[in-house]
C-alpha cells in the first residue's frame, strides 16, 4: 500500500489495465454520448450548431478521462476548456440568460457559434493532425521514467527548493525579470511530479506543502484559475501512478467541475471584502483589526455558504458562474467593432505579435509586452469599450483570429494554431522517447497558457518561448541528470 493509500501497479501490468480499459470504457462512453446526443436533438430546443458544439464537449470531457493514465491529454483538455468557455458558456448566455446575463452576447447566435465552432473544429484538425506516421508510446515513457526512482527523487527535491525560493524572491526583484522568477516559481509543481515516481517515502507531505502552500497564497489572493489548472495536472500525473478506474476518474473529475461551481457562488462577496475592503463588515472589521486573516474569511464563507444549499442554486448565481466561464461575450464585441469602426489588420499584428516573442528584449528595447498595458490598448481598440486603468482583459487566441484575418481566415488560422502546439508536443514526446524521458512531465510548464482560450496570441507565445527556454537550459546544464536510465533502479 503506498503513502496515497493506493496500489502501485507494476509497469507492464499497468500497460495491460490501461490497454484493457480503454476497450472496457467504449461502450460506456459511445452509451453516454448517443443518450445525450438524443436529449439534445429531441428535447432542447436551440440553434442545431450550438447543439453540436455541446455534444462535442461531452466527448471531448468523456475522452479526456478515458485517456488519463495513458498520456499527457493536454490536446484534449485545451479542446475542452475552448468548447467551455466559448461554447457552452456563451449558448447557455444566449438561451437562458439573454438581456439578463452579466456579460451580455451582441451578436447573433448563428454568427457568433459558426466562427467558433469551425474555428474550434479546425483547431482539433490541426493538433491531431499525424505528422510523424511513428507512434508514440507514452506508456514505454512513464516506465523510463520510473526507473530512475532516485534521480527523480534529487531532481525533485531540488526544483521544489528553486520553485520556492523564486516564489519568496519574486515581489523584491526587478520588474524586468519578474516574468522569468515567476516562471521558476512553477518549478516547485514539476518538482513534485517527479517525487511522484521517486522513491521517496515521503511523497504526501510534499504534496501537501507543494499545494497546501500554493492553495494558501492562492486563496490570500482571490485568484483560483491557477488552482484549478495545477489541480489538474496533478490529477493527470496521479493517473499515471496509481490505479484510478474510469467511474473514480470521471467522479473526481465532476467532483473539481462542481468545486469550481461552488467557490463561484461566494467568490464576489470573498473578492469585495479581501480585496476592496467592503461587502459583508463583519469580515472587514475582522481583518483591519487582524483578528482573521483572508484565508479564515474564505474558510469561513464557504461554511456559510455549504450551509445554505438553497442558495447554491439561486438564478444569480447560475448567472455569475457561466458569466465567469464565458470568453466569448468580449468575442461579440470584437465582432461588432471590427471591421465597421476598426479595420482588419491583414495579418500585420499577427507578425508584430510574433517578433515581440521571438526577439530579445536587447535587440528591441521598444518591443511590445504581453499583457498589462498593452494587452488593455488592444482591448480597447478592438472592442471599442474602455477599460480601467489595472483591469486585464484581452481578446483572446479567436479575437486575434479575427481581427487579422477575418471570418474564414480566421478559422483557417485556428487550424495553424492547433498544428503549431501539436508540433511542439510532437517534438516533446519524440525527445522524451528517444533522449529525456521525463522531459514528459514539463508539458504542464509549457503549455500553462495555451489552454486558457481567453488569452491573446502573444501571451501564448511568449510563455512558450520563455518557458521552453527555462527548460533547455535546464535540461543543457544537467543534462547526465535527465537522460534515460540504463538500468534498472530497484531501489525502493
Amino acid at each position: 500500500m503506498s503513502v496515497f493509500g493506493m496500489n502501485k501497479l507494476s509497469a507492464n501490468s499497468a500497460n495491460r489495465i490501461n490497454n484493457n480499459a480503454a476497450v472496457a470504457n467504449l461502450p460506456l462512453i459511445s452509451l453516454i454520448t448517443l443518450l445525450f446526443s438524443l436529449w439534445i436533438f429531441l428535447f432542447v430546443d436551440i440553434y442545431i450548431i450550438s447543439k453540436l458544439g455541446i455534444i462535442l464537449c461531452v466527448i471531448t470531457a468523456l475522452k479526456f478521462v478515458d485517456v488519463l493514465g495513458r498520456a499527457i491529454p493536454i490536446r484534449e483538455l485545451i479542446v475542452l476548456l475552448m468548447l467551455l468557455q466559448l461554447v457552452v458558456a456563451p449558448v447557455i448566455s444566449y438561451n437562458y440568460f439573454g438581456n439578463e446575463s452579466y456579460y451580455p452576447m451582441e451578436v447573433e447566435e448563428g454568427v457568433y457559434i459558426d466562427y467558433v465552432l469551425f474555428g474550434i473544429v479546425a483547431s482539433i484538425i490541426g493538433l491531431y493532425l499525424k505528422a510523424n506516421p511513428r507512434k508514440t508510446n507514452v506508456t514505454a515513457i512513464i516506465d523510463k521514467i520510473r526507473m530512475s526512482r532516485v534521480k527523480n527523487n534529487k531532481l525533485g527535491i531540488s526544483l521544489i527548493f528553486i520553485g520556492f525560493a523564486s516564489f519568496f524572491i519574486l515581489p523584491i526583484v526587478p520588474a524586468s525579470v519578474q516574468f522569468f522568477f515567476l516562471l521558476l516559481s512553477n518549478l516547485r509543481f514539476i518538482g513534485l511530479f517527479y517525487i511522484v515516481f521517486s522513491n521517496n517515502r515521503y511523497r504526501l507531505i510534499w504534496l501537501l506543502i507543494v499545494y497546501g502552500s500554493f492553495a494558501y497564497n492562492i486563496i490570500g489572493e482571490g485568484l483560483f484559475i491557477n488552482l484549478f489548472i495545477w489541480g489538474l495536472f496533478l490529477f493527470i500525473i496521479l493517473s499515471f501512478q496509481y490505479e484510478f478506474r474510469y467511474g473514480i476518474r470521471l467522479g473526481l473529475f465532476i467532483s473539481g467541475f462542481l468545486i469550481a461551481f461552488f467557490v463561484q457562488t461566494f467568490k464576489e462577496d470573498y473578492r469585495k471584502v479581501v480585496w476592496k475592503e467592503e461587502g459583508e463588515q463583519e469580515y472587514v472589521k475582522s481583518l483591519q483589526k487582524g483578528e482573521k486573516t483572508k484565508q479564515d474569511v474564505f474558510l469561513e464563507m464557504a461554511a456559510e455558504r455549504a450551509g445554505d444549499t438553497e442558495e447554491i442554486y439561486e438564478y444569480s448565481n447560475l448567472n455569475k458562474f457561466i458569466a465567469r466561464i464565458n470568453q466569448g461575450w468580449i468575442l461579440t464585441h470584437v465582432f461588432n467593432h471590427v471591421p465597421s469602426r476598426e479595420p482588419f489588420t491583414n495579418g500585420t499584428l499577427l507578425i508584430e505579435d510574433i517578433s515581440a516573442s521571438l526577439i530579445p528584449r536587447f535587440l528591441n528595447p521598444g518591443k511590445r509586452t504581453s499583457g498589462g498595458e498593452y494587452g488593455r490598448e488592444k482591448f480597447m481598440r478592438f472592442t471599442g469599450r474602455y477599460l480601467q486603468e489595472g483591469t486585464r482583459m484581452t481578446i483572446g487566441t479567436f479575437g486575434d483570429a479575427y481581427v487579422n484575418f477575418g471570418f474564414y481566415g480566421g478559422i483557417v488560422f485556428m487550424f495553424f494554431f492547433g498544428l503549431f502546439l501539436n508540433l511542439i508536443l510532437k517534438y516533446i514526446y519524440s525527445l522524451s522517447q528517444n533522449i529525456y524521458p521525463s522531459l514528459m512531465l514539463w508539458i504542464p510548464f509549457i503549455f500553462l497558457y495555451a489552454m486558457r482560450s481567453g488569452n491573446e496570441f502573444l501571451i501564448i507565445l511568449n510563455h512558450i518561448v520563455k518557458s521552453s527556454f527555462v527548460v533547455f537550459v535546464i535540461f543543457f546544464l544537467f543534462r547526465s541528470s535527465f537522460r534515460s536510465a540504463k538500468i534498472l533502479d530497484r531501489t525502493k
